[in-house]
């Protein structure tokens, strides 16, 4: 079952925040999900099918802005990201751009909220086509140091 592998996957990733887990996001979409098109992209090994990444996304469409590709969560959810295999990161990255590409359902895509370590950086930085950045939040982020 997908929660399963999802609550593995999330596990086994160093960089996940409560944003990204299972049980965030399931209660997200149950919630706020209504005219919106799930869009759960999930990236295997292999051999063996091990779930190493996943890219929880929806699709919505907004006037003047055609089908926007948005995280799960987008609106009341801070740090949204691509979830990944430690280790898997880059091939995660790569697979995941190559994806957005193939997956032709949306017109421009709106990935928010990002820390500065956010995998989703990555697809960012390999896009080939138009692609623009804007600051959105003024929230701090401190890190916890013991």
């Amino acid at each position: 079952m997908l929660a399963d592998e999802w609550r593995d996957l999330y596990h086994n990733c160093a960089a996940a925040t409560p944003f990204q887990s299972w049980e965030w996001l399931y209660s997200w979409w149950e919630h706020h999900g209504a005219g919106r098109a799930l869009r759960l992209v999930t990236l295997r090994e292999r051999e063996g099918g091990t779930l190493v990444g996943l890219m929880p996304l929806m699709i919505e469409r907004r006037p003047g802005f055609g089908r926007l590709l948005l995280f799960l969560g987008t609106g009341i959810t801070d740090h949204l990201d691509i979830l990944a295999r430690s280790g898997w990161e880059n091939e995660v990255a790569l697979t995941g751009t190559s994806v957005l590409r193939e997956m032709g359902s949306w017109d421009v895509a709106d990935l928010q909220e990002l820390r500065p370590e956010a995998l989703a950086w990555d697809l960012f930085e390999r896009w080939t086509g138009y692609k623009a950045q804007a600051k959105q939040s003024r929230c701090p982020v401190l890190p916890v140091m013991s």
